[in-house]
This record gives structure tokens, sequence and C-alpha cells, in this order.
């Protein structure tokens, strides 16, 4: 009896210590899934930022040599791209009309000047400052388009300077490698070629890039003086709104006003301004004034015919 109770209890002891052991293990389990889960997320996050930031890594932008067997047809893609390049450097209306509508534009804006500084040293009405005002906005209003065709010219001519040093940086090392090896002599005068046919269109875009921004600056100098001009103007009536019911001046009808020295050189010049302003407007818009001139005299016939 002695012999199988000890036995029993030998294994019910050997028993517990499985269960022990296993519920160990499944502890042990449920505790480092966590941990490798969580590492395996940051590997798996460090892969993705590894991977994204090869992505977003950018590319040598060092222009590469022409292989051998690539040659003859890379040159007549180069070929075209040169002449689509050379094709847009003079083919832009927009340029040729600033550069046309400028500087009758700027004599206009010089007479407005003038007859807009005696206006603000002279005036008391809030009308004529308003008046004035709007046409400096109605007649300055193309500046900014101007500018911003300009603007937009400039960058494209950068843009085409760009595509042209890499083509001729690709050509030269091309050449180099080419001339080492003893290439036929067609292939080495076609490059030269190419190199030659860009490095003459470097030059062109280069004097058009310089002439654009020359006009640029021209308009942005004309809209500097405009701005002032509105400014003034604006601050002219800013005092007058300050100075209602208060009487700066005699009144028209008095004799004083009259023999006041300085007012008939003031009306002379006044006029002479406007005389200039008129006839700058003339010379910036003869060909709508002649079309003006002709529909009112075709209107002013069949009047008098009626």
């Amino acid at each position: 009896m002695d012999y199988f109770g000890n036995s029993r209890c030998g294994e019910n002891h050997s028993e517990n210590r499985k269960i022990i052991y296993f519920a160990f293990l499944l502890l042990f389990a449920l505790v480092s899934t966590p941990v490798h889960g969580q590492n395996a997320g940051v590997q798996s996050n460090g892969a993705t930022t590894n991977t994204s930031s090869n992505a977003n890594a950018p590319a040598s932008a060092s222009p590469t040599p022409i292989p051998y067997s690539d040659v003859v047809t890379q040159a007549e893609n180069a070929s075209a791209t040169l002449k689509e390049i050379g094709a847009g450097i003079t083919a832009d209306p927009g340029t040729q009309t600033v550069e046309q509508e400028l500087p009758a534009l700027t004599d206009e804006i010089n007479a407005r000047i003038e007859e807009t500084s005696q206006v603000v040293a002279g005036a008391t009405s809030l009308d004529t400052l308003r008046t004035f005002e709007a046409d400096w906005r109605t007649l300055t209003r193309k500046l900014p388009d101007w500018t911003a065709d300009l603007t937009a010219r400039a960058r494209k001519l950068e843009g085409d300077l760009r595509r042209l040093d890499e083509l001729s940086e690709k050509w030269q090392k091309t050449r180099g490698e080419l001339g080492a090896s003893e290439a036929p002599g067609e292939v080495l005068a076609r490059i030269d070629s190419i190199l030659q046919a860009a490095a003459d269109t470097r030059r062109q875009i280069e004097t058009e890039r310089n002439r654009v921004v020359a006009l640029q600056n021209r308009v942005a100098e004309q809209q500097n003086r405009v701005e002032e001009a509105i400014n003034s103007i604006r601050q002219a009536r800013e005092s007058l709104v300050g100075q209602l019911l208060v009487r700066d001046a005699p009144p028209i009808w008095s004799a004083e006003l009259w023999t006041r020295g300085g007012i008939s050189q003031a009306i002379s010049n006044s006029l002479n301004a406007q005389l200039t302003g008129l006839n700058a407007f003339a010379a910036r818009n003869k060909d709508k004034l002649i079309i003006h001139i002709l529909i009112f005299a075709a209107f002013a016939g069949l009047l008098f015919y009626l």
C-alpha cells in the first residue's frame, strides 16, 4: 500500500511540474509576442523610411556620354531639339507688343504725372481726385499683364538655356570619348556641328533674354511711377477729407484769385500738360482713333443725308 501511495504522489508531483512548466511557457509567449511584433513594425517602418528616402533622393543630373551605337539616332534628336528651341526665340508676340506700346505709354505717363502734380497741389474737389485716380488705373491696366507675360517669357528662356547646357555637356563628353577611340571623321564632324549649333543658339537666347529683362525693368519702373502718382492722389484726398467745410482759397468770382501772382502761369502749365497727354494718347491709340473718326463721319453723313 505504501509503495502504491508513494507512486501516486510521485506521479501527481510530476504532472504538477509539467502544468507549471507549460503555464510558464504560455506566459512567456504572450509577453514576448508584442515585443517581436513591435520590433518587426519598427524594422518595417525603418525599411519604409529608407525606401522613401531612396525614392526621394535626387538622381544625378550629370549627363552621361552617348553610346557609340546610338550616336546617329541621338544626333537626329539633338538637331530636332535645337530647331525647336531656335524657333521659339523670336516667335513671341507678347514681347513685341510690349516693346511697341511701351514708349507711347511712357510718354503719356510722363504727361499725366506732371498734370497730376499740379492737380494734387491745388485740388479742392474730391471728385476731381477720384477721377484722376480712376484715369490712372484705366491708363495703366496693361502693366500687370505685361509684367506677367515678360516673366513667363524670361522663365521659358531660362529653361531653354538649361536644356542647351545639358545637351552640350552630353555631346562634349561623347566627343571626348569618341575622339579618344578614333571614331570615323563623319561622326566626329556631325558631333562638332551639333555643338556649334548649340553654342549659336545659346548666344541668341542670351540676347533675347537680355532684351526681355530690359523690358521687365522698364515696365517695373513705369509701374512704380504710377503707384507713386496714385499714392499722392490718395494722400491728397485724405487731406481734403480732414479739411471739409474749411475754405483754403478765395472764391472763383473773387478778384483776389485772378490777381494773385502765378495763376495765369499755372493755367498755362495745366493746359500744356493736358495737350501733351492728349498727343501721347492719340499716338498710342492712332489706329482706334482713325476707326472712330471714320464711323463718326459715316454717321454724320447719314444724318445730313436724312
